[in-house]
């Protein structure tokens, strides 16, 4: 440790370590100037992580922080909620965007006859099709087109009355399937090209829903990173899918890391499921121990108290 240094550390310090504010420059007054940060943080960064520090990453960030705070995607042109992009909230988050220029296309949907089996009475608009994917894929699910045998749409014959369904997950970073590579902490394990895939790490916020316990949908892709050898995954979205190749792309993970039954009602916002509009959904409602474990050295004293726990839980289920 050098002298005058208050602790060693591998990264600039993230502003709630750094107790006398400013950044490197306040750590140590010895540094020429000429050799000072020239844009230390400014305030509006302090909720990010040390990582966006580095350089070529702080974009990155600022992009990644509304999408953080709104848990919707980054790249969403018709505003459904839904994205044919990855990252950034995208659709490892949610069932892939199979039209993204028109916001009637989406996962999830009840086509006008499985509607109609189902004794719902809507009114249609807009530019949503009304044949029950005879000439295109309105629920993202690759079911369209005509059967020539019978003259029936597939989706109708296929899906109508089968029970469809989607499931959503709403929760923590286990919901989230956070995971930090061991890879990147291990100076004896790092080898050439290992931090290629850095940037898409951070923009899913180091978390894995693809590979999670409830939306995860394939296996693992990064295996020097994470899973591999042989691991395959296993959800209930693909459990669903498996029983109901209808229920395919159905699913929404709406999970953050740090989570607290506080936050739940906001991410209800991001929700994307209409009672009229779409099938009906499993949800899955888990906080696994934000309320309960902080960084703060008075740890019992930022717990959320068990009666605001439940009333926050129980307002949130309703």
């Amino acid at each position: 440790m050098d002298e005058g240094k208050q602790m060693c550390h591998l990264f600039p310090l993230p502003p709630s370590l750094n107790d006398v504010g400013g950044g490197w420059r306040r750590l140590d007054p010895q540094v020429p100037e000429e050799h000072r940060d020239p844009d230390p943080p400014s305030s509006s960064s302090s909720s990010l992580p040390w990582v966006c520090r580095i350089p070529g990453v702080s974009e990155l960030c600022r992009a990644l922080e509304d999408v953080y705070d709104l848990l919707t995607p980054a790249a969403d042109l018709d505003g459904d909620k839904f994205s044919p992009v990855e990252t950034l909230r995208g659709a490892i988050w949610r069932g892939r965007d199979c039209d993204d220029i028109n916001g009637d296309i989406r996962p999830g949907m009840v086509t006008e006859q499985s509607r109609n089996r189902h004794n719902f009475t809507v009114s249609f608009s807009g530019r949503r099709p009304r044949d029950d994917d005879r000439s295109l894929d309105s629920n993202c699910n690759g079911i369209w087109g005509v059967d020539a045998a019978s003259g029936r749409p597939w989706e109708e014959r296929l899906c109508g009355g089968s029970g469809a369904r989607g499931v959503i997950y709403v929760g923590d970073s286990v919901t989230a399937h956070f995971h930090a590579p061991p890879v990147w902490f291990t100076p004896r394990r790092l080898v050439e090209g290992i931090w290629q895939n850095f940037t898409y790490v951070v923009a899913n916020e180091g978390d894995w829903p693809d590979l999670g316990f409830a939306t995860g949908f394939r296996d693992s892709q990064m295996p020097t990173l994470i899973g591999g050898g042989g691991d395959h995954t296993d959800s209930f979205y693909l459990r669903l899918r498996r029983r109901n190749l209808c229920n395919h792309r159905d699913y929404q993970n709406l999970a953050r890391n740090g989570a607290q039954s506080n936050d739940t009602l906001d991410y209800m916002r991001s929700l994307s499921r209409s009672k009229e509009e779409d099938n009906p959904a499993v949800v899955f409602y888990s906080l696994i121990g934000n309320d309960v474990c902080n960084e703060f050295p008075d740890t019992e004293a930022h717990m959320t108290p068990a009666d605001v726990f439940r009333n926050n839980t129980m307002t949130t289920l309703r």
